[in-house]
């Protein structure tokens, strides 16, 4: 969904620094919970999978200009502005079930200072691995090669804060709006009583961010508006106050939030189904997206999964991160020997998880375990 850093969108691109993507950072944490049967929310961990997987077919989908149905586009339209609001929404719910008891009443150095190492332990050495990657294409393709102060904020994770559209890596602004939040989140649970008045002031701004960007052409125009973390706060802000609160909520029969989850999708689809980019994140369907999207999570989070599928879940948990960064350099490498298709597009999207599962399975958790070890 990200266009090019000079405004004009592309769908074909021919090297790097034309290849973006409107970002996704998953939760990182396993995703647990109290729900209807108690225990850990494997449900959860699949849908962040899911989200990763219908980014990852979408923008190859918009890069390769493939057409395909209409119920299929306004899914995929959907999967892939809305998947990154989901991952916000992730974020918040399983920081708020980690954490609220460290964060009960008081701050201490030790929990702040401990709870900020894991976090940014989780996330920087894959998107540091990924920041090199992507300024290796753009020199060997003769891109645009960022400054060395760009380059370092990146791999620092401190972007996030200046300007989250600023980074080399493709679609990397999520990860960085992900930071300024684990920065707040402390605060957010030291202040838990007032759980109603963060949402309510996210609210307000992605109101107002929303009605800045209804006034502009097209959503290039307001790009660094969009993925700022005001736009973006309401999906963190609501899956902690989804999970402070779910004992309001989880109680509901499954039946219900079946019947509720599958009239969010249909409405979902039929909503992004044939507009724009920009008319999908302003006026009233930004309304109706944003709270289907917090209803989505609320559903699942309620659900639950069988135990039979619980290790498929997690899979599904572990692929997400390393999907979302590595699926647009993927596409670069391969878009000029492939041809335009969806069985080729299909293929590419199955490389792209195997790749993803692999750098999990025997990179990122060999390396997670290690970092844990040394008191990471």
């Amino acid at each position: 969904m990200r266009p090019r850093s000079n405004g004009r969108p592309t769908l074909l691109p021919t090297s790097l620094d034309e290849v973006s993507v409107g970002g996704v950072e998953a939760s990182t944490e396993s995703v647990s919970g109290v729900g209807v049967a108690g225990g850990r929310l494997h449900a959860l961990d699949a849908l962040r999978g899911f989200c990763a997987i219908g980014v990852a077919v979408y923008h190859y989908r918009l890069w390769s200009a493939l057409a395909v149905p209409a119920p299929v586009e306004g899914l995929l339209a959907f999967l892939g502005t809305y998947g990154v609001s989901i991952f916000f929404i992730l974020s918040g719910y399983s920081l708020a079930h980690a954490y609220q008891r460290r964060f009960d009443g008081a701050l201490s150095g030790e929990h702040v200072l401990s709870y900020l190492r894991r976090r940014l332990a989780r996330l920087g050495p894959l998107f540091a691995v990924t920041v090199l990657l992507s300024i290796a294409g753009k020199i060997a393709t003769g891109g645009d090669v960022p400054d060395p102060f760009t380059a370092l904020a990146s791999i620092l994770l401190i972007f996030g804060f200046v300007d989250p559209a600023n980074t080399p890596v493709i679609g990397g602004w999520s990860i960085g709006v992900e930071v300024v939040f684990y920065a707040f989140f402390p605060f957010m649970m030291l202040l838990r009583r007032f759980a109603f008045a963060f949402l309510a002031l996210s609210l307000f701004l992605t109101a107002w961010v929303s009605w800045r960007l209804a006034s502009l052409p097209d959503l290039p125009a307001g790009w660094h508006w969009y993925v700022h973390p005001a736009n973006q706060m309401i999906f963190f802000a609501g899956g902690v106050f989804m999970r402070l609160h779910a004992d309001r909520w989880c109680a509901w029969k499954q039946g219900t939030w079946l019947a509720l989850l599958g009239c969010v999708l249909v409405v979902a689809v039929l909503v992004a189904t044939g507009v724009s980019e920009l008319e999908l994140v302003t006026g009233w369907r930004r309304v109706l997206l944003v709270s289907g999207a917090l209803l989505i999570v609320a559903a699942l989070g309620a659900i639950g999964t069988p135990r039979s599928l619980a290790k498929t879940a997690e899979v599904l948990g572990g692929l997400s991160y390393p999907l979302y960064l590595l699926h647009p350099l993927l596409y670069f490498l391969s878009s000029r020997f492939i041809p335009v298709s969806v069985p080729s597009i299909l293929l590419l999207a199955a490389l792209a998880i195997v790749g993803a599962i692999f750098v999990d399975r025997f990179v990122d958790m060999p390396l997670q375990r290690r970092l844990k070890g040394a008191s990471w």
